[in-house]
This record gives structure tokens, sequence and C-alpha cells, in this order.
């Protein structure tokens, strides 16, 4: 099971925590941890197309996502799952994947 942390950087500090969780939706339910999140994702998720990964992301260290000529994406909720990889839920449906080999982004809308 994931145990999320809601603004784990505190870059909305005037939003409610409740309102930042809204944001995450059916995420909670479509990876709860069990499996890797990429196959729990490509399982529960098939109705959305599943785990495809989308090129071209730059990821810092403490999470934050940039894609060229965007506004970098900071992480709206961050859990940690039992196969040691890191999930970060960002804004407009933007989900990361990171582990020991490196991180993979996808669209969850």
């Amino acid at each position: 099971m994931i145990s999320w942390t809601i603004d784990p950087m505190l870059h909305w500090p005037d939003v409610p925590n409740h309102r930042l969780a809204g944001f995450l939706g059916f995420i909670p339910e479509i990876i709860p941890g069990v499996l890797p999140a990429k196959a729990e994702i490509e399982v529960n998720y098939a109705h959305g197309g599943g785990w495809h990964p989308m090129e071209g992301f730059t990821m810092n260290e403490q999470g934050v996502l940039a894609y060229t000529d965007d506004p970098d994406m900071f992480p709206i909720a961050e859990g940690t799952n039992d196969h040691m990889e890191t999930i970060r839920v960002y804004e407009h449906g933007w989900v990361s994947v990171k582990n020991a080999d490196g991180f993979e982004v996808t669209r969850m809308d």
C-alpha cells in the first residue's frame, strides 16, 4: 500500500491539502502498491490506455518535471511503494514513476 504525501515540496502553501488531494482522482486506487507501479497502471488503467511513457521530460532531484518550453511541474503528491519506486502525480494528469533505473512519465486523464 502506498502512503501518499500531499504537496511534498510545499509548492502550494495557500491551497488546502484536501483540495490538492482531489487532483489525485482514482490514481491511488489504480496504483495501490501491490505490484510495480507501471504494471498496476497497465492492468488497472487499461481503459485509459495502460502505461505509455512519454519522451522528452527531465526531472530534478526534488521531482520537478520539465519539458521543453513548458513551465516546470511540481508534484501534487508522491508516494513510495514496496518495490522501491517513487510515484509522483502532477497537474493535468501527469504521473512519473522513478526507480533505480531512472524515471518515466505518462499521462493519466
